[in-house]
């Protein structure tokens, strides 16, 4: 999984944007108000940025602690854009899954199940999308090769969809109320291997998915 093509090699700053120029050639502009601490932050905090020692991220110590990942990670930023590509996609075709590659429905699928884990958990994601959506982000892992994260999601979708087969069981919250102690600790184990893989995910999405194309 060699991503030393999107290191970063400089970056430029204004009031409004972030302009970087990656190791290949490639320049990202990223707009300030998209990051809250950032866009809070007065211009001569934001003036003082550090690359961290991968050169993958970006600490800005008068803003916030530096950390291993950076503030601003361009892997994870890489991987926003790409999954947003395929939403716009989807919004062009007006809704029409079926008229995407395999390849933008794995993705848009993939961004809904971070979108619900990461606010809330895999009962919300459960909840909202269809076996086809949730098939298709167990097939975009499987692909990028995110195999732990692959077996937490099965292992979530397996207690959930035993329960849904109860015609008594008519909603999420029934569902939930239904579990016993055994299964609550399945989805507490479950969900934390999700939360403890998720930093690879990015990196891993765009070895396989590319930065440019599905």
């Amino acid at each position: 999984m060699d991503l030393t093509h999107l290191r970063i090699r400089r970056l430029e700053l204004d009031d409004t944007r972030l302009l970087f120029t990656l190791a290949n050639g490639m320049r990202i502009d990223e707009p300030i108000q998209a990051h809250r601490l950032l866009q809070r932050a007065a211009p001569p905090q934001r003036a003082q940025w550090q690359l961290t020692d991968d050169s993958f991220g970006v600490n800005w110590p008068a803003i916030a602690p530096p950390t291993a990942d950076g503030l601003l990670n361009m892997p994870e930023l890489l991987w926003r854009r790409r999954a947003a590509r395929a939403q716009a996609r989807l919004t062009a075709q007006r809704g029409r899954m079926d008229a995407l590659s395999p390849g933008e429905r794995e993705l848009i699928a993939l961004a809904r199940l971070d979108a619900d884990m990461s606010e809330s958990g895999y009962a919300r994601y459960f909840d909202r999308w269809d076996a086809t959506t949730r098939s298709d982000a167990l097939r975009g892992l499987a692909a990028m090769g995110a195999a732990q994260t692959r077996q937490a999601i099965e292992g979530l979708g397996a207690v959930f969809e035993r329960l849904e087969e109860d015609p008594d069981l008519l909603s999420i919250e029934d569902i939930l109320d239904a579990m016993n102690e055994a299964d609550r600790q399945r989805v507490q184990g479950w969900e934390e291997v999700y939360y403890r893989c998720l930093g690879d995910l990015a990196r891993l999405g765009l070895a396989h998915y590319g930065v440019d194309k599905a």
